[in-house]
């Protein structure tokens, strides 16, 4: 049996600790840079997925892109954790590496919005205009989201609350958690450049809108972590767990928030809590089983 089809048979069986095994013995073996990217790239995501250990996926991630930078997949899955950890610098120099293979087309105007969020949370608002402006003109005037995020960041001490009401009447009237939350977001992003006293509101309004959006989460949680509020996140997060009326979804819920108390905020008992309310929700949750044995390693439990 060759590699590809032990690979296969693993990951069929689920079998995630025989296949982290076999994929770190392929990059061992394996002398082509190309193939030795793509079981980097696979560990990572087994690793990221399976285990829920981002930390230890970006890594792979980063060796897959040395290896292989036409690997811009890489790129992506190493950005996604960078949010999640609040990496906000790492978000920026990933996003601008994507965009220098990637110029033109949709998935260019959607990057472009992406980094003009980031040099929002940043503080880098000239910059941010500009490149809005740039994701707008990639998209042939056609991106949407390029255009409102565009107004948000041009909004003016004279208009900005104005425009802050409409943003947060038109997430009231969303069909959909995302959008909702998107609406919201935006709104604590204008409020945070002229009222930042003014901004924990707004952004827990958009995280109980939709908790599930890395750029929220980076932005609400490491505001109350700023402030030493984190017993207020987790009062929050208990309350969204007891409004969420879908069993596999409340266990999702659990599950992600196990995940960021654990690798962002350093707290493995909060973690461990989310994460045991997770497997009770759903017995077959691996990845809340693998990452609080691998919690209560780090804390020197059994």
């Amino acid at each position: 049996m060759d590699l590809q089809e032990r690979l296969k048979e693993l990951e069929n069986v689920r079998d995630w600790q025989s296949l982290v095994e076999e994929l770190e013995k392929g990059i061992q073996s394996e002398s082509a840079n190309e193939a030795k990217a793509s079981y980097h790239l696979r560990l990572g995501q087994v690793l990221e997925s399976k285990f829920l250990s981002g930390v230890k996926a970006l890594k792979h991630f980063q060796d897959a892109y040395k290896l292989n930078p036409a690997l811009a997949e890489s790129l992506e899955a190493a950005r996604s954790v960078y949010w999640s950890l609040g990496k906000l610098n790492m978000v920026q120099k990933l996003l601008e590496l994507e965009l220098r293979t990637i110029k033109d087309g949709p998935q260019a105007s959607e990057l472009l919005v992406e980094l003009g969020d980031v040099l929002c949370d940043l503080g880098d608002y000239d910059k941010a205009t500009s490149t809005y402006a740039r994701a707008l003109a990639t998209s042939g005037g056609e991106n949407a989201d390029a255009r409102s995020c565009l107004e948000d960041v041009q909004a003016e001490s004279g208009s900005w609350q104005a425009h802050v009401e409409a943003l947060t009447r038109s997430a009231a009237d969303a069909d959909s958690t995302s959008a909702k939350g998107r609406l919201q977001l935006r709104a604590a992003r204008v409020t945070r450049r002229f009222a930042p006293d003014s901004v924990i509101e707004l952004l827990e309004r958009a995280y109980q809108a939709d908790p599930s959006s890395k750029q929220t989460a980076a932005l609400y949680e490491g505001a109350l972590g700023e402030l030493g509020k984190l017993d207020q996140l987790e009062s929050v997060q208990s309350k969204l767990l007891t409004v969420e009326s879908d069993k596999r979804a409340r266990a999702r819920l659990a599950l992600l928030f196990g995940t960021r108390w654990v690798s962002r905020h350093q707290n493995v008992d909060t973690g461990s809590k989310f994460l045991e309310e997770a497997i009770k929700l759903d017995p077959e949750s691996e990845g809340a089983f693998h990452y609080l044995r691998d919690a209560y390693g780090r804390k020197g439990g059994d």
